[in-house]
């Protein structure tokens, strides 16, 4: 009976004593860390065996918490909502600026350029902003996490500052209308 911490840890491993067990009776073992298995025990090959299998435990439980990290980021960021997650700039600095910021704006202005009344533009204008903000924001946040060319996003952080300024005029316009 395995009764201590070391022994239960073992027994929840099983699985991956056995995937190493198969490797180290194989030929689809790791040729590097089987090479220094053999060194460390001075070539005895029943020694280097168990080693190996000790040191691929080991190799497969920290795959096995890397993947379990991976899967929890990202299902807790696919249940996030839009918005929480475009403001952290979750989507990526291209589909941010590009999709959320450019294709929407073309798309509002065309629509604003079509609205004949004041209360019309003033309402689509208001509501645009309640957008452009969280995307903003997005943009600059997936800026700071992107990993690419320095140079996009020293852009898209120029992009957003612009964006800003605009913004700004633009709300002076509308309430400027609406005083009228």
């Amino acid at each position: 009976m395995l009764g201590n911490k070391k022994g239960k840890q073992m027994a929840s491993d099983e699985h991956l004593y056995l995937i190493a067990t198969n490797e180290a009776d194989s030929d689809i073992r790791n040729s590097a860390l089987w090479a220094k298995c053999m060194a460390l025990c001075e070539g005895n090959e029943v020694k280097a065996k168990y080693l190996y299998i000790n040191e691929r435990v080991e190799a497969l439980r920290t795959e096995n918490k890397n993947k379990s990290k991976k899967l929890d980021v990202e299902s807790s960021s696919e249940e996030r909502p839009f918005f929480n997650r475009l403001i952290d700039g979750d989507y990526g600095l291209a589909k941010t600026y590009w999709l959320y910021g450019v294709v929407v704006g073309v798309f509002v202005n065309f629509i604003a350029n079509m609205i004949t009344s004041v209360e019309g533009y003033v309402i689509l204008m208001l509501g645009y902003t309640v957008y452009e903000i969280p995307v903003l924001l997005g943009t600059w946040h997936a800026a700071d996490n992107y990993t690419g060319s320095n140079v996009w996003a020293v852009l898209a952080k120029i992009a957003v500052v612009l964006g800003w300024f605009w913004l700004g005029v633009g709300l002076f316009f509308v309430f400027k209308l609406v005083n009228v």
